[in-house]
Formats: C-alpha cells, structure tokens, sequence
C-alpha cells in the first residue's frame, strides 16, 4: 500500500513539474524573440544602406523630396541575423516564407517637405516589428498572436560613420 502511495505522489509532482517546465520554456523563448526583436535596427540600417539614399529621397538640384513608395517591408529570421526587403513578389531573395519570423515595416512619421543639405541628409522613419509572423510550419501566425517593438531608423545621405 506504501508503495502505491509513493507512486501516486511521485506522478502527482511529476506532472507539476512537468507544468513549470512547458511554461518555462515558453518564457525563455518570449525573452529570446525580444532580444533579438531589439538588436535589429543594426541591420536594418545595414540592408538601407545597401539600397542607397536615393531608394527613399530624390534629389534634384539643390532641392529634395521624399521618395513615396520607398521600400517599407523587410523580413528577418528567427536568429535576427539578417534583414532583408520585401522583394515585388511578395517576399525577399534568400529568404524562404517558413524562415520570416520577423516582420518590420517603415513608417514615415514626417510627411513633411524635406529639406537636402549637403552632408547632414538624412531621412527618419517609424519602425514595428511584429513577431511570429510566420510559423515553423510556414503559415502567417494570427495578428492577436504576435508581439511588437518600436524603435526609429535614419537614413542618411553618404557614409554616416564618416
């Protein structure tokens, strides 16, 4: 009868613990996806900079305008380790749907007249990311599912480090 009893006790803190396990797990994930979510502006900047200036201002003798359908989606992996734009057919080069874990889009919060002035152009924008966007299996997670981050980019004219 003891015996019974112990297992009985032993499979109840079993299937507690293994509970605290799943749940987690789900935490340390939660806290990685935000990590990396936050240490993508580094390159974002990156993948604008390879696009060039002129991919999200004109300028035309001394006088400059925003760029209306400047490239505004941009996909990365679930390792954050890269971002790269959204290409004309619904996704980037290199970049399967299945690996788009996140999603960042450009807003610009000042559609406003810019004004270009040699070595200090620059051009700001709002970006969200939103993660999942895709799952393992390759579908679009739910929007009520996915977390986001905000944070501002610039775009600069010229080597901005330089």
């Amino acid at each position: 009868m003891e015996v019974v009893l112990a297992l009985g006790v032993l499979a109840v803190t079993m299937v507690a613990v293994a509970g605290l396990l799943g749940s987690m797990g789900a935490e340390v994930r939660s806290v990685r996806d935000r990590r990396v979510a936050t240490q993508l502006p580094s390159p974002l900047r990156e993948e604008m900079n390879r696009l060039g200036f002129a991919a999200f201002v004109e300028v035309a003798n001394g006088a400059s305008r925003a760029v209306r359908d400047f490239p505004a989606v941009y996909y990365a992996p679930a390792d954050g380790g890269r971002v790269v734009v959204a290409g004309a057919a619904g996704g980037p080069e290199g970049l399967p749907g299945e690996e788009r874990y996140y999603r960042l889009r450009l807003a610009d919060p000042e559609a406003t007249a810019l004004r270009f002035v040699e070595g200090d152009a620059h051009r700001v924008f709002e970006v969200t990311v939103e993660w999942p966007y895709r799952l393992p299996n390759g579908e679009e997670a739910a929007a009520a599912n996915r977390r986001t981050f905000r944070f501002p980019v610039a775009v600069v004219a010229g080597d901005p480090l330089g």
